[in-house]
This record gives structure tokens, C-alpha cells and sequence, in this order.
């Protein structure tokens, strides 16, 4: 429970650095600076989301996604220089979740190909881990 909360609080406050509502937590450094990459190329972007909520029916053709038969949630994405950049933020342990991990990005990029049909797809897994205290 506790990795969990942990998890959840760090996706909301980079959810709210990135929305200008609050401050970017300490998580790694390499972490802070991507996430500032995102922040600082935001104005340049045709769209981007925060928990986009994406759908396809049975048949993968693009639907709301309160009907859809798939639905799928990034963590962020960004369309911008005729890419798609998917964002998928690790707070926990990655450590025997390879797996799921991957194919849970593999299919965020096979939903994003269907929406954005001819743009590149660029996924991106970030670990999110507070920074330590010495």
C-alpha cells in the first residue's frame, strides 16, 4: 500500500507541475530533467494531455473513450515535430514487472498509431524514484 500511495502522490504532483499547479517533486535527477524537458517543450506542441484517456472499438477504429471496448490512460503524451511522445512514469519497484511494463507500453504505442495515424510514435518510460537524502 505504502509504494502505491507513493506512487499515486508523485503522478499527481508532476501532473500538477505540469498543469502550472504546484512544484516539481524531488525525484532523480535525470527523472527532474525530463520532466522539465516535457514542461518547457509544451508551448511548442499541436496537443498534449495529462492522463489522456484514449479509446478504440473492437474493430480499432477510434471511439469515446466512455464507450470504448479498449481504453488506454498515458501518463502523458505530447504531439509535437510530427511525433508522438508517449510518457509512462515509474514510481515503483521495476524489478519482476519487465514484462508488464513493456507490453503495457507496446500497447499504448499501438493505440496512439490508430489516433494519430500519420505521426511517428516515440515511448518513453521514466522512473520517478525521490531523490535520496544524504
Amino acid at each position: 500500500p505504502y509504494e502505491k500511495n507513493r506512487g499515486t502522490e508523485l503522478h499527481e504532483q508532476i501532473e500538477n507541475y505540469l498543469a502550472n499547479e504546484g512544484d516539481l517533486p524531488e525525484i532523480h535527477q535525470d527523472s527532474k530533467k525530463r520532466i522539465e524537458e516535457i514542461k518547457h517543450d509544451q508551448p511548442r506542441c499541436e496537443s498534449f494531455g495529462i492522463e489522456a484517456p484514449w479509446g478504440l472499438d473492437k474493430n480499432w477504429e477510434p471511439t469515446s473513450y466512455d464507450t470504448a471496448w479498449l481504453k488506454a490512460k498515458t501518463d502523458y503524451y505530447q504531439e509535437v515535430d510530427n511525433m508522438i511522445r508517449i510518457e509512462d512514469w515509474k514510481s515503483g519497484k521495476s524489478e519482476g514487472n519487465e514484462v508488464k511494463h513493456t507490453m503495457r507500453g507496446q500497447l499504448y504505442a499501438c493505440v496512439a498509431a490508430r489516433l494519430f495515424p500519420n505521426k511517428k510514435i516515440l515511448r518513453m518510460r521514466i522512473p520517478l524514484h525521490r531523490r535520496r537524502q544524504d
